[in-house]
This record gives C-alpha cells, sequence and structure tokens, in this order.
C-alpha cells in the first residue's frame, strides 16, 4: 500500500521506482561492507533485505506525510528529490546482526 501510494506521489512507473530502489539497496550494502565478496553477501542474504526494506517504508511514510499538502503540485523532479532525500536517511540505519548472519554464509 505505502509502495504504491509513493510510486503515484513520485509520478513514476513501477520500473522506474524499482531502479531507484535496487540502486539506493547496492548503495547501502556497499557502504556497509570492505570487499566485494562481503557485499556480495548482503546483496543476496533476503533476511536482510526484509529488515532494510521495512526500514525504507519507514522513510517512505515520512515523505508521504511531508509531502502531502503539495501532492497535486510536486512535479516528479522535485518530488523524486524530496524522495532521495527522506530515503537517504537509510545508510545511517543497520543491522549488526542480520549484516553478521549474512557474512558468515
Amino acid at each position: 500500500m505505502v509502495r504504491a501510494k509513493v510510486i503515484e506521489r513520485l509520478k513514476v512507473t513501477d520500473v522506474e521506482y524499482e531502479i531507484e530502489l535496487f540502486n539506493i539497496w547496492l548503495s547501502w550494502c556497499e557502504g556497509k561492507t570492505q570487499d566485494y565478496k562481503s557485499m556480495q553477501r548482503l546483496v543476496i542474504y533476503q533476511p536482510l533485505f526484509n529488515w532494510w526494506l521495512n526500514e525504507l517504508e519507514k522513510l517512505e511514510i515520512a515523505f508521504l506525510k511531508e509531502t502531502q499538502p503539495y501532492d497535486n503540485s510536486l512535479s516528479s523532479e522535485i518530488a523524486l528529490g524530496y524522495w532521495r532525500i527522506a530515503t537517504n536517511k537509510i545508510h545511517s540505519h543497520f543491522s549488526k546482526t542480520l549484516i553478521k548472519k549474512a557474512n558468515e554464509l
């Protein structure tokens, strides 16, 4: 439900949203690792991705609340800029336990 509202607010296609999401995920994983092999472990570890997606959704809910008054007047470019600022906070979130488990695989 949140995802559909975000896509609508951003005025992007599902594919465009998925590409943005994937880029953030890869960037997040890269920021939590020291090498390529470790990054690969994080990227494919489903429990970590599920946790991350849940954390991102919280940021997207805040984005929706903050931009609600401007919903009809936001262009796609401006909405996407605000969304990127809001979701950039994900880089300060991490689950030490899940990262450790991913690296033990």
